[in-house]
């Protein structure tokens, strides 16, 4: 009897040591649980052949997909883009996946991954309007990625691509050919329409032309996807800038 439970005992040991390696359809087995799911997997671990669609797990723990020599705990490998893919209901075009203090990742829009600019150049004008006038007509427009928000010159709108934070910067030339002394350059932003901000400074001498303004406006405001925003002048009395011969228009995703 002593020697039928050693026996066994004996063949219980051999089984484990055989099965210290699984395959799934495999050729060989080359780590503790390895996956071919094409079964042309050859070579050995260092050196393999056609291990591109094997998942394996090594003795480290290590976790290969797409390759049967994993180095990390998640190694993943493929020929082509778009081989990992994590859907959680927040994901979107142009979104990086972000992770907080504790590790856990999300999706969400890259701070400073998207501006959008208009530049201009106008000749001097000798008229006013009265009122609010949207700058149109820039020379060009650039954004940072073509398949997110727009720059229109011709409209003079920048539509911004994602909710949240944004710095405004607005900076060019101003002059006034209407008042006989100091003026003040009073612009502003519209969004989607409507006025939403209005910046004023002063101190240019009308009766010089070599004296413009050249200020820079610095604004951080909020939007959402898909506003539309306007550069416009204020041009109310014979006090205020009538005619701008520069001007930068940027708009920067901050967070």
């Amino acid at each position: 009897m002593k020697k039928k439970i050693l026996l066994l005992m004996g063949v219980f040991s051999i089984g484990v040591a055989l099965h210290a390696q699984v395959g799934i359809n495999t050729q060989k087995a080359l780590g503790v649980f390895h996956v071919d799911a094409k079964g042309n997997t050859s070579g050995t671990i260092t050196s393999p052949v056609n291990d591109s669609d094997d998942v394996m797990v090594s003795s480290e723990g290590y976790l290969g997909i797409g390759l049967i020599n994993p180095k990390v705990k998640l190694d993943v490998k493929s020929p082509s883009i778009g081989a990992f893919r994590i859907v959680d209901g927040d994901q979107a075009l142009g979104k990086g996946l972000v992770s907080d203090a504790d590790g856990y990742a999300e999706y969400t829009s890259v701070s400073g991954s998207w501006y959008g600019v208009l530049w201009g150049s106008w000749a001097s004008q000798t008229t006013m309007t009265g009122g609010d006038r949207v700058i149109k007509g820039y020379s060009w427009g650039l954004i940072a990625n073509p398949l997110f928000g727009s720059a229109n010159g011709a409209a003079g709108i920048i539509t911004v691509p994602y909710a949240g934070k944004y710095r405004i910067s607005i900076a060019g030339r101003w002059e006034c050919s209407l008042s006989t002394g100091v003026f003040a350059v009073e612009v502003g932003y519209t969004q989607n329409g409507t006025a939403k901000w209005v910046g004023i400074t002063g101190g240019g001498d009308s009766q010089n032309t070599l004296m413009p303004l050249s200020p820079t406006f610095i604004i951080i405001d909020t939007f959402a996807a898909g506003d539309q925003i306007a550069l416009f002048n204020r041009e109310t009395n014979i006090y205020r800038a009538n005619s701008i011969t520069e001007c930068y228009f940027i708009i920067e995703y901050i967070q």
